[in-house]
């Protein structure tokens, strides 16, 4: 538990170096279903968080302009190097006539690759939700909630905030449903069964 003790403050994870990147890249796609744009990292919830800590309008919410698209898109490039300025403008030269054109596109293509993130969360207390609405908060107690469940589902508490999603959801379900056969399995299919369990079990504990 010390190892996590050590990251309870503001910020501890913003400076966090994320591993190179590795396998298959995400893309955007359009409102036809085709990829478009530069590629894309699978969303961890450190890059998650690092968008939370700068302001990004794609998780609080408010207007977005060409700046928050690009600071976005890069946070979650495999282009990404933290705290290397020269690495932001080169990408911005390359994913300039992207960004000019197609801003609106890319900007709800965006939003909806970062929910897909989410599609298959096991069901989990979600203090508060993001600018979507849809997805948790990326505070530092969601991380530490994170790592928390991680580290039973026997992973290093460091490793778990660069894990993607999909692969989170399906470790952490399994640690959650170990001592809950009522608890609906990992299944993207069952979004509203996982809503009507949680709320069960809220309003079991309201009236204990």
């Amino acid at each position: 538990m010390s190892e996590i003790n050590d990251y309870v403050e503001e910020g501890a994870f913003l400076d966090s170096v994320p591993p190179r990147k590795s396998g298959v890249p995400d893309f955007l796609l359009d409102a036809h279903g085709r990829p478009f744009g530069p590629p894309l990292s699978k969303l961890t919830p450190w890059r998650h968080h690092m968008l939370l800590g700068h302001n990004s309008p794609f998780v609080t919410g408010s207007l977005c302009r060409r700046s928050h698209l690009w600071q976005a898109l890069y946070f979650c490039s495999p282009a990404f190097r933290s705290g290397s300025r020269t690495a932001f403008l080169v990408y911005q030269l390359r994913t300039f006539w992207f960004v000019t054109f197609r801003f609106q596109a890319a900007a709800i293509a965006l939003t909806k690759w970062l929910d897909a993130h989410f599609a298959a969360m096991p069901p989990m207390p979600v203090a508060k939700k993001d600018g979507a609405g849809e997805r948790p908060e990326a505070g530092l107690h969601w991380l530490i909630s994170l790592m928390q469940l991680g580290r039973l589902a026997g992973f290093n508490p460091l490793d778990v905030i660069h894990l993607p999603y999909p692969v989170l959801w399906a470790s952490v379900d399994s640690v959650l449903s170990a001592n809950d056969n009522d608890r609906p399995k990992f299944n993207r299919e069952r979004d509203k069964k996982r809503g009507e369990y949680l709320r069960a079990k809220k309003a079991g504990r309201g009236k204990s």
